[in-house]
């Protein structure tokens, strides 16, 4: 559960032998962007009664209430003795949901609840209710699968990916390479028949003998210059080239998996930053109405305050087609269908230690792209052996059968061996040579190219955890502080409305510049994984929502 902790000033109204009826049979459905304020407004022709609405319906600070929620609406009220106005330092949760359930709705976002008041001698425009978050809520997509981790939905993309299903099919195919080359022969035995009729003068008789003559031949091809071995020598190999390029292709899936997940819980989180902003906007707003009525301030000040909301709420649509386009992207990786969306519960994780010692010498070892050249490097030269070999003669054995006229049987052992005059197998062989000439020198570029994406991507999450540290330490953790002062100064009367949206509205663009920085470092460390080939420290495990 993800904790993210704002210290602000907390303005809380102190009801006390407060009365209230309600109106039998009268009551009024939540709607999105509705406040307590707003509904007291429209119901009651007041939004100072917004109170007497909450005490109805048992609604405790911070006076949450959500959509489709049916409010019971009061006639009147009989306050016993004006409600005195406290001040308290409170630390508000941003309290997210934990649940992994399939049934899930929306994600709950705690408001930044705030009331204005100065003590003794405020003025009316001053005794404000305190703002919740109403009826904005941050809806969540209806998900097939709420996935915990991204280790978690590399587990599912294993099992529902086609693609990697399809790698593994080019393995099973190259290892049916290997069964055709253990064969014993390569040749099939041929088999040869002949009939024939003799006619032959008999010189005792005078007359001519005829004779039927048939005979059969078994021929067989003979390899002796070791195809087959090499034959073997050059399936293994192939095998394991398509083991490695598997393996580089698998890996960079997988990593496009765990990419897309901290992708979607920073769009997640994000979502949640800007539907906050839009509430305080929101409730702004109706602060703005309120003091406009009061006589307070001009209407500028109100126009002001809705064209903020408008702009907040335009912010919000285009978070939630971000984040829309983020859960596309994971599920799109895993290769779940689109009908079966996931969606992810973890948080971004914060910059963990990574240990820098030998990252080059272990890409040179693991970068599955290097492998896969060099062996192919000695696959080329095998297959030049080979074609060498295969284009020296073989020799053929036989055996045959003869009967000669009806009386005669002759049994002939054959054989035949061709002349080498040209062996049409040396220019296949010098295109092996060749092709390992040309592996061997993209295997050296690779190897460059290792060490140096290496050591790019190594100043890269530097950078990132630098930019991280300055501004979760300084920027965010200022802003906030900004903000509570801000809270304290606008109740005191010292700034208006506006200044102290300002200090809200960067301090809401400063936290989601947090999340960002997180998101800039995961991206980092996967860069770097990338350029090793192996897995690395991770850093703290995300929080679960």
């Amino acid at each position: 559960m993800n904790r993210s902790f704002v210290t602000i000033l907390v303005f809380t109204l102190a009801l006390s032998s407060l009365s209230v009826l309600a109106d039998p049979g009268r009551t009024h459905t939540v709607v999105a962007g509705e406040t307590l304020f707003s509904i007291a407004q429209a119901e009651l022709g007041s939004g100072a009664r917004w109170n007497e609405i909450a005490v109805l319906n048992g609604l405790d600070a911070p006076h949450v209430i959500r959509i489709g929620m049916r409010l019971a609406i009061p006639t009147r009220i009989s306050p016993s003795n004006a409600p005195p106005i406290v001040v308290s330092d409170t630390t508000i949760m941003n309290t997210d949901s934990s649940s992994s359930s399939q049934d899930e709705t929306s994600y709950s976002v705690s408001p930044v609840a705030l009331s204005l008041s100065a003590g003794e001698d405020s003025t009316p425009f001053r005794t404000l209710p305190p703002w919740s978050m109403g009826a904005v809520e941050v809806p969540a997509p209806k998900a097939a699968l709420w996935i915990q981790s991204p280790e978690e939905a590399i587990v599912l993309a294993r099992r529902e990916n086609a693609d990697l299903r399809a790698l593994a099919a080019e393995i099973d195919k190259a290892r049916a390479g290997r069964t055709t080359a253990s064969l014993a022969g390569r040749f099939n035995p041929e088999v040869e028949g002949a009939f024939g009729r003799r006619i032959k003068p008999n010189e005792t008789t005078m007359n001519t003998d005829r004779f039927n003559e048939w005979g059969v031949d078994i021929w067989q091809e003979l390899e002796i210059a070791g195809q087959k071995t090499l034959r073997l020598s050059v399936a293994d190999l192939e095998i394991e080239k398509t083991i490695a390029e598997s393996e580089r292709a698998e890996r960079e899936l997988l990593l496009e998996v765990r990419e897309a997940y901290w992708e979607a819980a920073s769009a997640v989180e994000s979502l949640k930053l800007v539907a906050q902003e839009e509430s305080a906007h929101i409730w702004m707003a109706d602060a703005a109405r309120f003091r406009f009525e009061a006589g307070d301030v001009a209407g500028i000040e109100v126009s002001l305050a809705e064209a903020n909301a408008e702009e907040a709420r335009s912010e919000r649509i285009r978070a939630e087609q971000n984040l829309t386009d983020a859960l596309a992207r994971l599920t799109r990786a895993i290769g779940l269908p689109a009908d079966s969306p996931a969606a992810p519960i973890s948080s971004l994780p914060s910059p963990g230690p990574l240990v820098e010692d030998n990252l080059e010498s272990l890409a040179l070892r693991n970068r599955r792209d290097l492998r896969a050249e060099q062996i192919n490097v000695r696959l080329e030269n095998e297959r030049s052996r080979l074609a060498l070999a295969t284009g020296a003669p073989n020799i053929r054995v036989g055996f045959g059968y003869e009967r000669e006229e009806e009386t005669t049987d002759v049994y002939v052992l054959k054989f035949g061996i061709p002349l080498p005059l040209t062996n049409l197998k040396r220019g296949e062989a010098d295109v092996a040579r060749t092709a390992a000439r040309v592996s061997e020198s993209r295997s050296d570029a690779l190897r460059r190219r290792a060490v140096n994406e290496t050591r790019a991507a190594v100043e890269r999450l530097r950078s990132a955890r630098r930019r991280y540290e300055l501004v979760e330490r300084g920027v965010v953790s200022r802003a906030n502080d900004n903000l509570a002062l801000a809270a304290q100064a606008y109740a005191e009367g010292k700034i208006g409305m506006t200044g102290f949206l300002v200090h809200f509205d960067q301090a809401t663009t400063n936290r989601r510049l947090g999340i960002e920085t997180k998101l800039d470092w995961q991206r980092a460390m996967i860069a770097l994984e990338r350029a090793v080939g192996t897995d690395l420290s991770q850093g703290t495990e995300g929080d679960k929502r």
